[in-house]
């Protein structure tokens, strides 16, 4: 009887200090922007317009190098006028190697102190003050803050266990003696294993009618909002960039249909630490293993097709993203521009690609406005 009634009374005080919340929220701008680092119930709020779709968003790989107000200016705000969007951040901190820019940056010959990044964060704490600073600072239309409405923004450190290692995935990269295969293989499965870990805080607040993945260095050059026809594609359940697929698929951006979620998200992974040296007998003398790759493109795809995943490679001009530094305005660097665009320049669109000159370049594109 007495633990009944101290339920009772958690229960009360709970709901009361809901109130109170939702009391602050209408006489607060900030609310309206909301962050958790553990992703707690209160964004199970009703939508700001019923009628909008819900976007979730993963960004994942690591803090040092992830590149933010480009993503915020071309793709999360612009989406916030389709969608009412929740961005989930799993992102490593700086590891004793430091910061890894590129498997290559090595062997590359130009000045390495301008493979910058626009901002620099370290820390969940540095990304959350970012986004409190860059919506609530005056602008020439006003208060950003005071007409955000629909986004909603929450994170987790990727401080995982022991990485797991598949010999045979380790030795058939194809870059071993020119990186560190045993840390290039132990990224990989950070990475598949960050999906896992965003899906499931994307659960916890709601089930989103779609999805989108990208990496912490991906950059768009024009605005990206996801088509809603897609929504009610029932032909193809991921949309990835037709470019720097290394004979696998792009794994740098990833629009993912409801109904592929659980394959993306954990498919990949589990295909990895549970399935990668499964062998497939046709017959009695005719066996292969499941999975035979060269890097994590070939394998991502080969997973999700043994998983009976549909997927469409896009132009540049549907999906508007490429890797490099983002230096402002319409200009970017690839001071590795063969890796960064494609060896034929396959992520630039065609008129872009005829007037391309390394390592710089200034997009010729006309941003249509929006309003937060």
């Amino acid at each position: 009887m007495l633990a009944l009634k101290r339920k009772v009374k958690q229960s009360a005080i709970l709901g009361i200090r809901r109130l109170l919340f939702a009391w602050l929220c209408l006489t607060s701008v900030k609310c309206l922007l909301f962050f958790s680092t553990i992703g707690k119930s209160l964004l199970k709020q009703k939508s700001a317009n019923p009628m909008k779709s819900s976007l979730g968003v993963c960004f994942t790989g690591q803090f040092c190098r992830l590149e933010l107000r480009n993503k915020v200016e071309r793709f999360l705000a612009p989406s916030m006028g389709t969608y009412d969007v929740h961005a989930h951040f799993v992102l490593q901190e700086a590891r004793e190697e430091g910061c890894k820019y590129s498997n290559y940056q090595a062997h590359v010959k130009e000045d390495t102190s301008s493979l910058t990044v626009s901002e620099s964060f370290g820390s969940i704490a540095n990304v959350r003050d970012w986004f409190d600073s860059y919506f609530n600072s005056s602008t020439t239309e006003g208060s950003r803050g005071a007409t955000l409405v629909g986004l909603s923004v929450s994170f987790s450190a990727a401080n995982f266990s022991e990485p797991v290692i598949r010999h045979r995935y380790l030795y058939t990269l194809n870059k071993v003696g020119m990186v560190d295969e045993i840390k290039r293989a132990e990224s990989h499965w950070r990475q598949w294993r960050s999906y896992v870990e965003c899906i499931r805080r994307l659960d916890s607040f709601q089930q989103f009618d779609l999805y989108v993945r990208l990496r912490e260095d991906l950059l768009f050059y024009d605005n990206f909002v996801p088509p809603q026809v897609w929504l009610k594609d029932t032909k193809v359940d991921i949309w990835v960039p037709r470019c720097t697929s290394w004979g696998g698929l792009n794994d740098k951006l990833a629009v993912i249909h409801p109904r592929a979620r659980e394959a993306y998200f954990e498919g990949i992974h589990d295909a990895y630490v549970n399935h990668y040296n499964d062998i497939d007998c046709d017959s009695k003398t005719s066996c292969r293993y499941r999975f035979k790759t060269n890097n994590p493109e070939t394998f991502q795809k080969q997973a999700l097709k043994s998983l009976k995943v549909r997927f469409k490679e896009e132009t540049p001009e549907t999906l508007p993203c490429v890797t490099g530094v983002y230096t402002g305005g319409t200009r970017f660097c690839f001071y590795q521009h063969r890796r960064q665009l494609g060896y034929g320049l396959e992520c630039l669109p065609a008129k872009e690609r005829e007037r391309f000159t390394p390592p710089c370049h200034e997009f010729h594109i006309e941003h249509p406005k929006y309003n937060y």
